[in-house]
């Protein structure tokens, strides 16, 4: 249930979770910035979340930064819609503009496609980006509440049914009760592709700091600015991460 970047450089599935930063910055000049301020030796990887920018559509200034960052470390792109959480609602025309801009360079090592899209733009998508070694995650988010133990079980079937590499998803718990369910959800999956999973919000902040007990993929922590409700500094992750690494 490990997967490997096609560089070798990352292994997702097997050891820690891995520590990934988002960059939310609004051109792809004032991203490089950010990344150049990123702690790369406390990291494993950066998401780069596009549509944050605000001309997500400017590719010829966007790709040549993005292969300058995966030079260093690698790249997850995201365009993270507005129906879940993101700031940007584009056409699929843009959705996949975007995209295959960075598939083409080639600029990045993982992608994420949301399961929720028509499958007629996401499937191609994965499959070109599979054919040429780039990774793809099939993601669900929920700002708004945690769905039931039965309705996470079966996201976790949906996302693992698209053929991707990893699966993600991402809710909002009002209670305690909720992050129990979370984290039952996790411990109890046990499909083909490794799980990226977490609660947001304050209720949520564990659940960040457990993947080596309930296992998840990827954590996400900050450096800067946060992506997501919840997140973590870098250092905190890292350090509880250690604490609680189990040693047998």
């Amino acid at each position: 249930m490990s997967v490997t970047t096609s560089d070798g450089r990352l292994t997702f599935g097997a050891g820690q979770p891995k520590i990934a930063v988002p960059i939310v910055a609004a051109t792809p000049a004032a991203a490089w910035q950010a990344f150049t301020q990123l702690p790369l030796d406390q990291i494993d990887l950066v998401e780069w979340r596009l549509d944050c920018l605000s001309d997500p559509l400017a590719t010829a200034a966007i790709v040549p930064i993005a292969q300058r960052m995966q030079a260093q470390i690698p790249l997850l792109a995201t365009i993270r819609t507005q129906a879940e959480g993101g700031q940007w609602t584009p056409t699929p025309a843009q959705y996949r503009t975007v995209y295959q801009s960075l598939l083409a360079a080639p600029a990045v090592d993982l992608l994420d496609l949301e399961a929720a899209l028509p499958a007629q733009l996401v499937q191609p998508l994965r499959q070109q980006a599979q054919q040429q070694g780039v990774k793809v995650i099939a993601s669900y988010h929920n700002f708004t509440a945690t769905p039931a133990a039965p309705e996470l079980a079966a996201i976790n079937a949906r996302l693992a049914a698209t053929g991707a590499d990893l699966i993600k998803w991402a809710v909002m718990p009002q209670s305690a009760t909720d992050v129990l369910t979370v984290l039952g959800a996790i411990n109890a999956y046990h499909g083909p592709q490794p799980l990226i999973a977490m609660a947001m919000g304050d209720w949520g902040k564990v659940t960040r700091l457990t993947g080596g007990i309930f296992p998840s993929a990827i954590t996400f922590a900050t450096a800067g600015a946060a992506s997501a409700p919840g997140q973590l500094t870098v250092g905190a992750v890292r350090a509880t991460l250690a604490l609680l690494e189990r040693k047998g």
